[in-house]
């Protein structure tokens, strides 16, 4: 059942039957591979039949409290479980590879074989990614999973072979919200002059700066410090980001503006992809779908338990009101879709459209 709250879609989703067996599934594992290492310390010839034909290294930015750490786990459990070893999985949290530009260009070199990048930055590399940084452009979740798992999705899913990648698919990575310190936001003439940090995304400059904001630029892992120091004034993330990275310990609002449904597509080296046997090919590719479908379980709870850190943090948590919320809408999408029609045409921005309106329910 759905929490009507205007800024945050709140899911109140129950832990389905297919989430607990996933849960159930990673403990038994655990102990059940305990139990295989037991056996397998003195037989040297089974070890030797069970030696890997292929690494797969997944990296990601965020930390080892996050939902997408306990969905890249999953994803290894389904992968090496399903592959009867012949793939060896690593996931390496906390950026240790590099930032997500740095991670994207890795996976298409095949330096590491897998990451999740925010469109935001993915839009640098494969254009048609821009079209999900569209402010305000889906009625909930469920309408945005409709949209991104339907024909238009995968299309832009596709293209993504041309810069030698796979996309299989896409992470919920939340809702995105406004952070600001001492600044009561409820429409863009509270913004003016405000120095918002933004990814280094063309189309996120557009919208911003059509709110009479000044967005900045910046790298997230910076992001922290821009705000501690007052290089910056605010940033947007979606609340499971605000709490694992701490931006509520120096900002005291947050304003549910619920400007962007983010994703991160999934993404896996084509160069890697394309050294796989048919079997393993399928493989990961169903090990990722599974773990998609888990990650926007995760990422429904994640929304319900980082609000109430927030709150106990004694952060201010915001309704944003109808009125403004239309301001926000109409400045960011009258300067985002003319920027999308320039970069990816209007066939692209045409067929986003229809999609949206053909998924409403």
């Amino acid at each position: 059942m759905r929490e009507t709250v205007k800024g945050l879609f709140f899911l109140k989703t129950e832990v389905s039957m297919n989430h607990q067996k996933m849960r159930k599934r990673r403990a038994s594992a655990a102990l059940g591979l305990g139990s295989l290492l037991v056996l397998l310390s003195g037989c040297s010839a089974t070890a030797e039949e069970t030696k890997p034909e292929f690494s797969l290294v997944v990296a990601h930015e965020v930390p080892t409290d996050h939902y997408y750490h306990e969905t890249y786990l999953l994803f290894e459990e389904l992968v090496e479980e399903r592959s009867n070893g012949r793939i060896d999985v690593k996931v390496v949290p906390n950026a240790l590879f590099g930032t997500a530009d740095a991670l994207t260009t890795a996976v298409q070199l095949d330096s590491i074989q897998m990451t999740a990048t925010t469109s935001g930055i993915l839009g640098q590399f494969s254009p048609e990614q821009n079209v999900w940084d569209t402010p305000y452009l889906f009625d909930d979740p469920d309408h945005a999973h409709r949209v991104l798992d339907g024909e238009f999705g995968q299309e832009v899913l596709a293209a993504l072979e041309h810069i030698d990648l796979v996309g299989l698919g896409y992470l919920e990575n939340g809702v995105r919200h406004l952070t600001t310190r001492g600044i009561e936001v409820d429409g863009p003439d509270d913004l003016n002059g405000v120095k918002i940090r933004v990814q280094p995304n063309t189309l996120q400059l557009e919208a911003w700066d059509a709110t009479q904001a000044n967005p900045t630029p910046m790298a997230f892992g910076e992001v922290y410090t821009g705000l501690q120091q007052r290089t910056i004034d605010a940033q947007e993330n979606p609340l499971a980001l605000i709490v694992s990275q701490r931006f509520y310990e120096v900002q005291d609002r947050v304003t549910l503006t619920a400007h962007v449904h983010s994703t991160s597509t999934l993404i896996l080296s084509k160069i890697f992809y394309d050294r796989l046997p048919e079997d393993l090919q399928q493989v990961v590719v169903e090990s990722a779908q599974e773990s998609v479908e888990f990650n926007r379980i995760r990422a429904a709870e994640s929304d319900i338990e980082s609000a109430e850190i927030i709150k106990e943090a004694g952060v201010t948590i915001a309704e944003i009101s109808d009125e403004g919320r239309e301001e926000f809408r109409e400045a960011m999408q009258g300067a985002a879709l003319p920027y999308l029609r320039e970069t990816v045409g209007d066939e692209t921005v045409d067929h986003l459209e229809a999609a949206i309106e053909e998924e409403r329910q």
